[in-house]
């Protein structure tokens, strides 16, 4: 979230913005405004377009060098009643910047340019879901399994058919095969297919 934002909250007793306050209690009722409790419940409710916002924020050098190696697995986060592997968004954004802002499926895909990278907007997307972090050894949150989408793939991705996935997951994983087992990620394709089924 943008710090701009927290000029918006103020205590509810005084009105005072919280970012004067100089207080040694850390709890106290706090108003917000209507701009950024709209932020708030988007970021609780989708914290995938959260993500992706943190992805592009990132400061990665435009010229990287990845070296697809093995990773230990990332630490596990929990939610109130559910757990996953956390993900790494400057792993994301270094993905992104490898494919240098394009759409892995169709690098003609564009979508708009980004106020915050000043190039071709593109979301990371994990080849290998990170849900299935269970079935490797060795950590799937690398430049290998993050794939650069436009929206409209990305989206694709989520929510087509399984029909119209098949193909596109198909190619993704042609592409990415020997970076995968660099990592000693060992995956067959019909593997990969049976988690988007």
């Amino acid at each position: 979230m943008d710090n701009r934002y927290l000029d918006n909250i103020t205590l509810e007793s005084t009105g005072d913005k919280v970012l004067n306050v100089k207080n040694s209690s850390s709890i106290f009722l706090i108003n917000i405004d209507e701009e950024l409790e709209k932020q708030l419940v988007e970021l609780v409710l989708n914290p995938e377009e959260n993500y992706q916002y943190e992805v592009e924020q990132e400061d990665v050098p435009e010229t990287v060098n990845v070296v697809d190696q093995p990773k230990e697995r990332p630490s596990k986060t929990s939610g109130s009643d559910t757990w996953s592997y956390k993900r790494d968004s400057k792993t994301s954004k270094t993905a992104i910047v490898t494919s240098n802002y394009k759409c892995e499926i169709d690098a003609s895909h564009e979508a708009f340019i980004s106020r915050v990278t000043g190039k071709n907007y593109v979301e990371a997307y994990h080849l290998i879901p990170m849900e299935y972090q269970e079935d490797f050894t060795n950590s799937i949150d690398v430049e290998a399994n993050i794939v650069s989408l436009c929206v409209g793939c990305h989206k694709k991705l989520h929510h087509a058919t399984y029909a119209i996935i098949k193909p596109l997951i198909e190619k993704l994983y042609d592409d990415r095969l020997y970076r995968l087992k660099d990592c000693e990620i060992d995956l067959t394709k019909a593997k990969l297919l049976s988690y988007y089924k």
